[in-house]
Parts: structure tokens; sequence; C-alpha cells
């Protein structure tokens, strides 16, 4: 299943995904040559795929609220940063005690209702290569929220 699953999304990016040996990883670099995907893939059978890069390091805190998302966030840019791409995922979580004893509850209104604060905390990051700085921001329901103009006026602080 995992390579019908790699053939698809080769056929479906082709000539747009940057192979996993690309020696200098901007995004002018990507533009320049055409790529427009980093495509990983966390499975042994992408190894065989040139195009596939090996898996990207999330930093998932499966929180239920802001406040607990943003303390292991926090926690992991003390630890210091992973070597090369990895992302701080914003995700939030519940298990099923949770979703059982609040059943009007889905991981998208979870997301609205403690969106203020992840914006306020996305808002004061830094992009960059120091230790504390974030890589790559993930999120999830991103339409409905600012989510894009925030990681957009983030990386014009690199300008």
């Amino acid at each position: 299943m995992h390579e019908e699953f790699i053939y698809s999304l080769k056929k479906i990016f082709s000539s747009k995904l940057c192979p996993r040996d690309e020696a200098l990883l901007t995004l002018r670099s990507l533009w320049t040559s055409g790529y427009q995907v980093v495509l990983s893939y966390d499975d042994q059978s992408a190894s065989r795929h040139k195009e596939l890069w090996p898996a990207i390091p999330y930093l998932w805190a499966n929180k239920p609220n802001a406040e607990e998302l943003i303390y292991y966030l926090e926690c992991q840019k003390r630890l210091g940063r992973p070597e090369g791409f990895f992302v701080a995922g914003l995700n939030l979580t519940t298990d099923r005690c949770f979703i059982a004893s609040h059943p009007r509850v889905s991981l998208r209104t979870l997301t609205m209702e403690n969106w203020n604060h992840v914006k306020k905390w996305l808002g004061d990051q830094k992009p960059g290569a120091e230790p504390t700085c974030l890589n790559i921001i993930a999120g999830d329901f991103i339409g409905p929220v600012p989510f894009c103009s925030l990681v957009i006026a983030l990386n014009k602080k690199l300008l």
C-alpha cells in the first residue's frame, strides 16, 4: 500500500518534487529549480525513492488545550532544535475520555476555542536558525483563522 501511495504522490506532484539530495535548500533555490514540494514520508519504502525525504521530526504535544500545547513547545525549544527541518505542530488532540465527556466538542471547536491563545504565542515566535527558532509550523483548521498571514509575518522578521 505504501508503494501504491508513493506512486500516486509522485504522479500528482511529478517535476515539482524536490529530490532529497538537493544540496542547498532555500526557498529561492527551490523556486529557481522549479520545485514546489518537499515531500517527507515516514516509512522504509520511501528510501528507494529519490524524490521523497525521510521523516521530518514533528513536535506534537498531544494536548487538548493551548496552555499545555504551548508549554510543551516551549520545553522543546529549550532543549534545542533538531537538525535540519522540523515541524512545530499546533494541533490540539484529545483522548476517548475527553470525547465521551464532551459530546458537543470536536477537534475543530477545540481549535477555535483555543485559537486566541495559540495566535498570541505564534505571533511572538522567531523564525531562523537559532536554537529557539521555529522552522516549519503546522496546524489544523487553518482556513477559518489567519494562520497563513501569521506565518508570512513571521517570515518577514527574517528580512
